[in-house]
């Protein structure tokens, strides 16, 4: 049917219609003829468009036609009815998409390897969507893959052969000549990395090959063999220079090993004057040393040996006797410089002294006897004796050390044991001590008596301090310091409570008050966090009672885990009443009195209950009127609820925390409301106590489904609507958290705020000691892999880069940072020299931040916040000048407020501002007569007190001394009342009070923090 075109022209048309025996237009309509055409017309184009899938399919399949496909291909020409010159048409375009979607595939392959050197499994894989796009069958995508790789294998041997001809012949690679090759081949940056790296290891290895040949050779009798050496060379096909480096690195390597094995045989002989013949010999085998030299290095040992031994017996001998006594110093500096060990040593010395040992022990009898006799020493008597026995000055005088520190000793034993007595009963057992033998007399027992009295009021008036300060730093009066102080001065546990317990009535006092405190301010906040005078008000009252910083804020997490505890236990009973529809809420009795018991259990206020009880009561009224304004939703549009409806209302009844019971409840209400209906079994809203443990998300029961209709689609139906039918399905699924109100958010924002800090004080660090020792060991190693590495970078840096660091380097010398950075930051970040600038950069920034400190000094803020800028993302020095930054800028904007503030003449404004600027002793010098205008204009006297904090910045913890009376008498703990009247003066009293009406008078005065310093303590005394 189909000869030759599918477009029929006019004189086709008009042909077909005569043989058709169509001859007068008015047979039929043209308009019928028209579509007969047409119809012929769509069937050969579905005709032909089958038959060119069809050969398209085969043809990408194998890459060519089998007999069978042209079989197929055949037949369906003969059903098709298509002419041959169409059919060879098809065939020339299929062919030539064909060919180029193969040249696309097989330069995409090459891509592939050329850039990243992956495997030909890898390649196919990630083509793998293009040769579904191209349906290409298994052997096509064979034929071009393996065709790519063909071509990648012989451009990587190319490359690889190349480089591995520089590398040897040369000991580098000349990077010029290889990126011309790289870029003659295609080669990507990731291949030739590979590339250069194989390269590298075989020429390691070829290095190391050749050195092991030359230093056998070498090491054996320091002679070469040079036929053996250059075949050596010729098999690794190493270039002369390579050679070359390698023979002078033996070289210097064997004196290093020679030099090794000189000093351990030097420092063996001279220790003892033998030899350890086994370890010369390990250590002769670690090296690889010959037999020839280790001959010659013993023979100049024994020499050196002889002459240094007979030159310390001579000295030694020559300064015994000459003085009565061997300078000790000078022996052993001589002793060193010859490198003689403790065992020659000894022998030389051990005949010479043995008679001047025996008079000096004589001595040392006669000096002690007059101490331990007399308490003194006899000085015309002890100078006859040494006249006698013929000893040195210096000697006496050291004998007579050791007599006093003997009678020193028999004093401290008497001292102890009056400290023990002192620190175990609080008072001296004067029947222990008429018991106790001693050799020292009456005056000098009396003496030491009252010196350790004085004393031990001293100790207990510091560890009461220690005890009230660690109370009000960090909650327990237990600390290293305190017990570390209880076993230095030897206190026994009933010493220690007396003091513990006058100071913990005070501390507890002071938490109470700061609770209370802390919970008025809590409730007048409106918004999520303290405003600014609310915290300036809680910081002064918690200096003024000593607190840290932890101890507040764990008071203040207390009191926010008892507000959120009781939230939780609150909303929990919440959810078992139905509170939709705007339906009052009525707990009933036993509810009731089971949160009066918590509220007293948590030590809340009725104010924080009432705070508490509406917020959750608004948030769980919320929640059900969103479920109840979605589920209208969903039934706005629709007789009856889908399955993804029912999904939605699942995932919201979960979202929102609503029991099943209550949701029911609601849909019940809602259907009866929009006039609808549901044919569901009546049960009742109530969920026991007991299902309240198992419910965790409300659901409809997947097996019944809500029948929900119109009432106008069903005439037969009454008009009133019947009740709603609810079944109720407990669902297993994890619990929900409710939402939480603003207030609640707040609570639990500060309650959960401090558990970093508390992670800190609690976990505990590792000594400073240990510290210090464990650096002392580690720092060295750094510094030493830090200044190889350094070395390393510069020997790897390109010479055309070696300019621009040293340009660098110069305008850093003049400081000039922003340039110098900027002359770094042109190199670019492939390049080897990168490594280097890392290097430079790092040295530079601790200058470059230390800089920017003394311009903030200097007021210059603007130019040391731009310096701080340089340092970049990664450095270690970055957090600090992130910090800088903020704080500077923060005073710059504090600056320009105060400049503001003084030309409005707002004298309040001032004084805020500067307190940005106090730390700063360039602008504190500057707004100085500025703030005394003002201070003067609104009539201060003197400095108003700061609600900051009366400790630095790098203390953790404020300063707080309680106060304690030194004098000590040992009793019961003294009740609240006495302790108060002790620890607290009358001054203080009244700053107590005053400070306790601080939110209720708002314009009083602001308290002044305690004192840094109470009468009766004192440092710790260095002779303990």
């Amino acid at each position: 049917m189909y000869t030759k075109d599918h477009n029929l022209s006019e004189s086709d048309i008009l042909r077909l219609r005569q043989e058709s025996g169509i001859t007068a237009i008015n047979l039929l309509k043209e308009s019928f003829l028209e579509k007969i055409e047409q119809s012929v017309v769509e069937s050969f184009t579905d005709a032909s468009h089958e038959y060119r899938t069809t050969y398209a399919k085969l043809l990408r399949k194998r890459g060519r036609l089998t007999g069978g496909d042209c079989s197929s291909l055949r037949s369906l020409q003969q059903t098709a009815e298509i002419g041959d010159e169409i059919i060879q048409d098809i065939a020339v375009e299929e062919n030539q998409a064909f060919e180029a979607d193969c040249k696309t595939y097989r330069s995409t392959c090459a891509e592939q390897f050329h850039q990243t050197g992956i495997s030909l499994e890898e390649v196919r894989k990630a083509l793998k969507g293009m040769a579904g796009d191209f349906q290409f069958g298994q052997s096509v995508v064979k034929d071009l893959s393996d065709t790519a790789h063909d071509e990648f294998q012989a451009h990587y041997q190319d490359y690889e052969a190349a480089a591995a001809r520089q590398l040897f012949h040369d000991g580098r690679f000349n990077q010029p000549l290889l990126s011309a090759k790289k870029s003659e081949l295609g080669l990507g940056n990731q291949v030739v990395d590979q590339i250069e790296s194989v390269v590298d290891i075989a020429y390691q290895q070829a290095c190391e090959q050749y050195t092991a040949a030359f230093r056998a050779d070498w090491y054996d009798d320091e002679q070469i063999n040079s036929t053996e050496l250059h075949n050596k060379q010729y098999d690794l096909d190493l270039g002369d220079a390579v050679v070359g480096r390698l023979c002078q690195e033996v070289r210097e390597k064997y004196k290093q090993d020679s030099q090794t094995y000189h000093d351990a045989d030097y420092q063996d002989v001279h220790e003892d004057g033998y030899r350890d013949a086994q370890v010369l010999k390990a250590l002769q085998r670690d090296l690889g040393l010959g037999d020839v030299v280790i001959c010659r290095i013993a023979a100049e040992v024994d020499q050196q040996f002889q002459a240094h031994r007979q030159d310390y017996d001579h000295a030694y001998r020559l300064d015994l006797y000459e003085d009565g006594h061997c300078n000790g110093d000078a022996l052993q500096e001589r002793q060193a410089k010859l490198g003689l060990g403790t065992e020659v040593v000894r022998a030389i010395a051990e005949q010479a002294a043995e008679d001047f040992d025996r008079h000096r022990q004589n001595y040392a009898q006669d000096a002690e006897d007059q101490l331990n006799q007399n308490g003194a020493l006899h000085s015309d008597r002890l100078m006859a004796r040494q006249k006698e026995l013929g000893l040195g000055e210096s000697i006496c005088q050291e004998l007579e050390e050791r007599a006093w520190n003997a009678y020193t000793q028999e004093c401290s034993n008497f001292q102890e044991t009056i400290v023990g007595h002192l620190c175990t009963c609080g008072e001296v057992n004067e029947t222990l001590l008429a018991g106790l033998q001693s050799k020292l007399g009456p005056s000098v027992r009396q003496q030491i008596l009252q010196v350790e009295r004085d004393r031990f009021q001293d100790d207990i008036g510091r560890i009461a301090v220690m005890v009230g300060v660690n109370l009000h730093q960090s909650g327990d009066w237990q600390s290293g310091e305190v017990l570390q102080e209880q076993q230095d001065l030897g206190l026994s546990d009933r010493v220690l409570n007396d003091v513990v317990a006058q100071q913990q009535a005070l501390y507890h006092s002071h938490c109470l008050d700061y609770r209370q405190f802390y919970a008025r301010l809590i409730r007048k906040t409106t918004g999520l966090v303290l405003e600014n005078e609310a915290k300036a008000n809680l910081r002064e009252r918690r200096d003024h009672w000593g607190f840290s910083q932890l101890v507040a804020e764990q008071l203040e997490k207390t009191y926010n885990q008892s507000c959120v505890h009781y939230q939780d236990e609150f909303n929990a009973m919440l959810r078992r009443y139905d509170c939709s529809n705007s339906q009052p809420l009525s707990i009933d009795a036993s509810d009731r009195s089971f949160l009066n018991e918590l509220q007293t259990s948590l030590d809340l206020e009725p104010e924080d209950i009432q705070i508490i009880e509406h917020d959750a009561e608004q948030d769980y009224r919320q929640g059900l009127d969103d479920y109840e304004e979605e589920l209208r939703s969903l039934l706005n549009n629709q007789v009856e609820l889908v399955d993804r409806d029912q999904v939605t209302l699942t995932q919201l009844q979960q979202e929102l925390h609503i029991r099943s019971n209550i949701a029911d409840c609601i849909k019940s209400r809602v259907l009866n409301d929009m006039g609808l209906q549901v044919e569901l079994p009546v049960v009742s809203p109530v969920i026991s106590e007991d299902d309240v443990s198992q419910e965790a998300s409300p659901t409809l029961n997947q097996e019944q489904t809500l029948d929900v209709t119109d009432d106008a689609s069903q005439p037969d139906q009454q008009a009133e609507p019947e009740p709603v039918e609810v079944c109720t399905t407990v669902a297993i699924v994890a619990p929900i958290r409710p939402k939480r109100s603003p207030k609640t958010m707040l609570w639990v924002a500060l309650a959960t705020g401090v558990i970093g800090a508390l992670g800190i004080a609690f976990g505990g660090v590792n000594p400073p000691s240990q510290y210090a020792n464990t650096m002392s060991f580690i720092d060295p190693v750094l510094n030493l892999g830090r200044t190889y590495s350094i070395r390393l970078n510069r020997q790897l840096i390109e010479e055309e880069y070696l300019q621009a660091i040293q340009d660098a380097e110069n305008l850093a010398k003049d400081k000039k940072w922003e340039e110098a950075i900027t002359k770094l930051n042109e190199i670019p970040d492939y390049a080897r020299a990168h490594a280097s600038v890392a290097d430079i950069k790092r040295e530079w920034y601790p200058l470059i931040l230390d800089e920017a400190e003394s311009l903030r000094d200097e007021g210059k803020l603007g130019e040391a916040i731009a310096l701080a800028t340089l340092i970049e993302l990664g450095a270690e020095q970055r957090e600090a000048a992130q910090d800088f930054i903020y704080q500077w800028q923060a005073e710059e904007d504090a600056l320009v407020v105060l400049r503001k503030a003084n030309e409005d003449s707002n004298f309040n404004g001032i004084l805020q501002a500067s307190e940005a600027l106090e730390g700063v002793p360039y602008w504190q010098s500057l707004i100085a007569p500025i703030v005394n205008r003002a201070r003067t204009a609104l009539g201060m006297t003197e400095p108003p007190a700061t609600t900051t904090p009366i400790y630095d910045e790098d203390e953790w913890y404020p300063s707080y001394t309680p106060s304690y009376t030194p004098s000590y008498t040992p009793s019961s703990p003294p009740s609240s009342s006495s302790v108060s009247e002790e620890t607290t003066g009358e001054g203080e009293a009244v700053e107590v009070e005053e400070a306790t009406g601080v939110e209720e008078d708002t314009g009083a005065e602001e308290v002044s923090p305690l004192p840094t310093s109470t009468p009766g303590t004192r440092h710790n005394d260095s002779s303990r």
